[in-house]
């Protein structure tokens, strides 16, 4: 045998393998039970207070939700792979609005192919991150909770803390406009000082097989106690960064259709106009406490509460020039069977019978 077929057995039998496990991690992942369990939250909501005081939690404008849904939240996601922030906003929602209220968050699918793990979080009303998952929630009257960024931004640098990046992601809003549901961000700070992540390890990610396997496209390092620099996966002490949460306003997108969502231009803008707004409800927090350490301190300024977004105009006047453009384009041919109508010859007088001209001058 040559090298050459050598290789290329071991790399087939390592696609074999690789496939078999991501079936399991599918079938997993489509087993998890779709029943809300309030007795199984109201437990889990007190673990979570218990260990998220460890980060003198703030939530702020629970109050401004909806009543009832369904309603689409947004929020940007943060502090590596333990990311306290999920389980510090759930339980102060469900502390707020009772154990039974329909919120659906969705989750990545890597956690739901932990068997125990799954189940939990079946049982908390979490939902496999997928677009039929989260069209099936809407359509249910449920409320649904996304975290656009994913691993992208919870493993995002620690430098960029300051930042709401979702990497492009814009498929929630695609799916806000086709089902005509309320967009309501909230915005965290502090959480993703809990963690000094280096970089996010896209490329190392896709080198060892992972984003085939689990949809995970990094594979981040990080420094921590007490093992220094780690790759993730390794357990590590979060450094005690106080955790503020803020809920804002619902977008003023009711405007907009259904068939927008068709409109990758107008998606854009709309992309532009959530990301510019929860960066500026997220810079506000920065600025009322610069250093999310000191805890308990005075803050600088006031709390910056979120202001009402404004319609957003690039949106609305990209819809206004594809409306007129598509007028424009009917009205030429619509002018051509006017004219061609006006420019036919007038019809021909019925023939009567035949007179001579000597019978007219007579």
């Amino acid at each position: 045998m040559t090298i050459q077929s050598i290789w290329q057995d071991v790399k087939n039998r390592a696609i074999g393998h690789a496939q078999a496990l991501r079936e399991q991690v599918q079938a997993r992942v489509d087993a998890t039970p779709d029943t809300v369990d309030p007795a199984f939250r109201e437990r889990c909501t007190e673990v979570a207070e218990r260990i998220g005081a460890y980060f003198d939690p703030e939530v702020r404008g629970l109050s401004r939700l909806p009543a009832e849904g369904p309603y689409l939240l947004v929020g940007n996601h943060s502090g590596g792979a333990y990311t306290p922030d999920a389980p510090i906003f759930m339980a102060a929602y469900l502390r707020h609005w009772g154990m039974a209220k329909p919120l659906r968050p969705l989750a990545h699918n890597l956690l739901f192919s932990i068997p125990a793990l799954g189940d939990a979080f079946g049982r908390l009303g979490l939902v496999p991150a997928s677009p039929s998952n989260a069209a099936a929630v809407l359509e249910r009257g449920e409320s649904l909770l996304v975290y656009p960024g994913g691993d992208y931004e919870s493993q995002r640098p620690y430098l960029q803390s300051h930042l709401v990046d979702f990497g492009g992601r814009k498929g929630f809003i695609r799916l806000a406009l086709e089902k005509r549901v309320p967009v309501i961000p909230f915005v965290c700070h502090g959480s993703n000082e809990t963690v000094i992540t280096v970089t996010r390890g896209e490329k190392l990610a896709k080198l060892t097989g992972l984003t085939y396997l689990t949809r995970t496209k990094v594979l981040p390092f990080r420094l921590s106690l007490p093992f220094g620099l780690v790759p993730s996966g390794l357990p590590y002490v979060p450094l005690p960064s106080k955790i503020t949460i803020e809920v804002g306003h619902p977008m003023a997108w009711q405007g907009f259709r259904p068939e927008d969502a068709q409109n990758p231009e107008l998606v854009d803008a709309l992309y532009a106009d959530i990301v510019g707004t929860m960066q500026r409800t997220l810079s506000g927090l920065y600025v009322e406490r610069p250093n999310p350490y000191a805890r308990r301190a005075k803050r600088v300024t006031d709390p910056q509460h979120s202001p009402a977004p404004a319609a957003p105009s690039a949106a609305l006047a990209l819809r206004a020039s594809r409306a007129l453009r598509q007028s424009i384009s009917v009205r030429p041919l619509e002018l051509t069977q006017s004219r061609l109508r006006n420019s036919r010859p007038p019809p021909a007088a019925p023939a009567g019978p035949a007179r001579s001209r000597r019978t007219t001058a007579a």
